[in-house]
């Protein structure tokens, strides 16, 4: 006996096994899953955006996040750990909008051409609604709005997509100051000769008219007019902002120099002459001059010198002009007196020579006058006197000398004896003498080495420090006593004075 039976057996692993809806919707799009497939152990999801998990169910759900096109698959795996890839029918489209702005030339008192630069990948903008600090509004794609003075301002814009996707973004301009560009001095040259324009202010330059210019959109153009021209330059900053200047070049047919410069100087010295109103320039005589073609050549003339300078200018003709300049004579001078001596003591000096009127010596603390020809000296210490000689017209010389000042015992004066018998001459023995600052020590000692006498940081020539030939409120008797002295002279060079005083009753 036979019988016969017939059944459709779905392989694992066709495409299409699984659907999915909505295919299409702005982001965050959420889509619902569902597996045409039975009697599984598991489904491992793939949403195609880098996410997926695995799950026993046949439905679920995934929000995309982000804009693109997606196509999802499955892997199906039954109890037996058979495994099968399904790959979707149908590719998921997930649109949106990213609002954002553009302005053209966001200059001071001038229109704003600002732009929708949204970002809408697969379906194009259809909607936006532009507002603008002040209350202005518009619906227009690319709207062109005044601002008036320069400043931060805000503008937002909404766009909506042909989807009905919708983003909103709010940012702030900046408006730009125009530019202060200036075309630079109006010049005047010779026919057929050209001026170098040097316009200021701006980053590009653009100039009209085009008549005899070397070029139209350098920095630095080179007009060569046949008559008066007016040239008008466009100067563009950074920021696109502009802003207008003008320059005359005018025609000239001959030099018109101007001279500046000369006078007076001492021999030995120079002086700048300054011309101008020309391109080139001759100097005679030109032994004198650093530079006879310089329009300021330093002149180091040794006489009183006339100079002549012809300036030059393309096809102009020339212009010639004269400037003196007077050559006063240098004093010459000698400083004397250049010798050594004891302090306290004076030295002269001198001044000789010639070309000169009055002097000035330095320094003159310790000079009994600083003007004068032959002052005389009286340092504490080593001294070098510089005099400056004047003339009339002011030129000066200079010299120096120097006085040596010696600490020298002969600076100070001890007697070899006294009598101190209350007559009132000669009763007291102390240091005294001349250029002697201070006394630091003055000792005196009998013969056997015993100190019967002691003072000391005084000023010499004081009697008050003296000694009256007692020790210890005892008259001393006739004999011969040692001293011992210190003083520092009055160069803070230090003096020491040994000597023998003999008591006479």
């Amino acid at each position: 006996c036979r019988d016969t039976i017939e059944k459709s057996v779905r392989i694992l692993g066709y495409n299409g096994a699984f659907s999915y809806t909505p295919l299409v919707g702005c982001k965050p799009l959420k889509v619902d899953f569902d597996a045409q497939i039975k009697n599984v152990a598991k489904i491992i999801w793939d949403f195609g955006d880098g996410n997926g998990f695995t799950s026993t169910g046949t439905t679920t759900s995934h929000t995309y996040t982000t804009m693109g096109k997606y196509v999802p698959k499955v892997i199906f795996e039954d109890q037996n750990g058979c495994k099968a890839a399904s790959t979707g029918l149908d590719t998921i489209t997930v649109d949106g909008v990213v609002a954002d702005i553009g302005a053209d030339a966001p200059c001071e008192n001038t229109p704003v051409q600002f732009k929708d630069s949204s970002y809408s990948p697969y379906s194009p903008t259809t909607a936006w609604s532009w507002k603008f600090q002040g209350g202005q509004v518009s619906a227009k794609k690319n709207p062109v709005i005044f601002f008036g003075p320069a400043g931060k301002y805000t503008v937002s814009l909404r766009v909506e997509n042909a989807n009905g996707c919708i983003d909103s973004t709010t940012e702030e301009i900046t408006i730009y100051p125009p530019p202060t560009v200036s075309a630079g001095a109006d010049t005047i040259i010779c026919l057929d000769d050209s001026a170098t324009l040097y316009p200021s202010g701006a980053l590009t330059y653009l100039w009209s008219p085009n008549v005899n210019l070397s070029c139209t959109n350098c920095t630095n153009p080179k007009a060569a007019p046949s008559s008066k021209t007016y040239y008008t330059v466009i100067g563009t900053d950074g920021n696109g902002c502009k802003d207008t200047s003008e320059v005359i070049v005018d025609i000239k047919t001959e030099v018109t120099s101007t001279i500046t410069g000369g006078g007076e100087i001492c021999e030995g010295d120079s002086i700048v002459l300054i011309v101008s109103g020309a391109k080139t320039y001759q100097w005679t005589p030109a032994n004198s001059l650093d530079d006879p073609t310089s329009g300021n050549p330093v002149s180091t003339a040794t006489q009183t010198t006339n100079y002549m300078v012809v300036a030059y200018e393309g096809s102009c003709i020339p212009d010639t002009n004269f400037v003196k300049v007077t050559v006063f004579p240098q004093p010459d001078i000698e400083a004397k007196g250049e010798q050594s001596i004891v302090a306290g003591t004076t030295a002269d000096l001198l001044v000789t020579g010639s070309n000169f009127s009055s002097v000035k010596w330095s320094p003159s603390s310790s000079l009994n006058c600083s003007d004068c020809t032959a002052p005389i000296a009286s340092p504490y210490e080593t001294t070098r006197y510089v005099v400056t000689a004047y003339s009339d017209y002011g030129c000066i010389d200079s010299a120096f000398v120097t006085v040596k000042v010696l600490c020298d015992e002969k600076q100070l004066f001890l007697p070899n004896t006294f009598t101190p018998n209350g007559d009132g001459q000669n009763d007291v023995f102390y240091p005294r003498g001349a250029g002697i600052e201070k006394v630091v020590s003055f000792k005196i000692f009998n013969r056997w080495g015993e100190v019967v006498f002691e003072r000391s940081n005084f000023a010499p020539n004081d009697k008050s420090f003296a000694w009256d030939g007692t020790y210890k409120g005892t008259v001393l008797p006739p004999d011969t006593y040692v001293y011992f002295v210190q003083a520092y002279c009055e160069g803070d060079e230090l003096l020491k004075v040994k000597g023998d005083i003999t008591i006479i009753r």
